[in-house]
């Protein structure tokens, strides 16, 4: 299967996705982003296609922050963010949601910052603790597609998720603008944003270990074929 043809293939895994609860503060978000920008927004543009611009973006962002901070590396970071909004609201408000956007859409959120945060700052010791985080978020990630892939079931992101996005997408930006500039305050303020996305990723990553049965170490549903083999080994005894 070509890579356009996995990023239509969304109806058969369409009805294993577990959305997740809908937060009013996310469906508000939702909504102004539908009334702002996504009534311009074709139909047949995927929220897979924006994930995908987002993958396509972070080698750029990386390039420019090693060539020096500056104006165009800070916009370019903030679009590449925006997308990860874009692409959630669009799944959410247009029944979009699939197993294959669940798995790489916090995929692209972390090499996106883990990009920028490898240009610049290692010094401060939050890069370095969230740097660390992402690779244990990488492993659950993992361990998440293998369950998506035994089940047939992905769990969706869950609201400390997406208050840690926010949190470490303005942080972020933030703490690049205040380099770019030499502001220390706005340095500083950023650095506190950034270790309350740490709060919000330790409680994310419990939300998500309570909500995924597979995940938490207990035995995990079954899918149908899977029941469909027990039941022919069963009539064959």
């Amino acid at each position: 299967m070509t890579a356009d043809a996995t990023l239509h293939d969304e109806r058969p895994r369409r009805r294993n996705v577990d959305p997740g609860r809908v937060s009013p503060a996310q469906r508000f978000l939702d909504a102004l982003i539908v009334r702002g920008f996504l009534w311009a927004v074709p139909r047949w543009l995927r929220p897979n296609h924006v994930t995908a611009v987002r993958f396509l973006l972070t080698p750029l962002v990386f390039l420019l922050f090693r060539r020096g901070p500056g104006v165009a590396a800070v916009v370019l970071f903030g679009v590449a963010a925006a997308t990860d909004f874009i692409d959630g609201a669009m799944a959410r408000t247009r029944g979009q949601i699939t197993g294959l956007g669940t798995m790489i859409d916090p995929v692209a959120d972390k090499l996106l910052v883990a990009a920028a945060l490898l240009a610049v700052g290692l010094e401060y010791l939050v890069v370095k603790v969230i740097l660390a985080l992402m690779a244990v978020e990488m492993v659950v990630v993992a361990v998440g597609t293998a369950f998506w892939l035994q089940t047939g079931k992905a769990v969706g992101a869950n609201v400390f998720g997406k208050v840690k996005m926010v949190l470490l997408s303005v942080g972020l930006t933030l703490f690049l603008a205040g380099r770019v500039a030499k502001l220390d305050r706005m340095t500083a303020v950023a650095v506190v944003l950034l270790w309350l996305a740490l709060v919000f990723a330790f409680l994310a990553g419990v939300r998500l270990l309570r909500a995924a049965p597979g995940l938490a170490g207990e035995a995990p549903e079954p899918t149908e074929a899977a029941r469909g083999s027990a039941r022919e080994v069963r009539g064959s005894d």
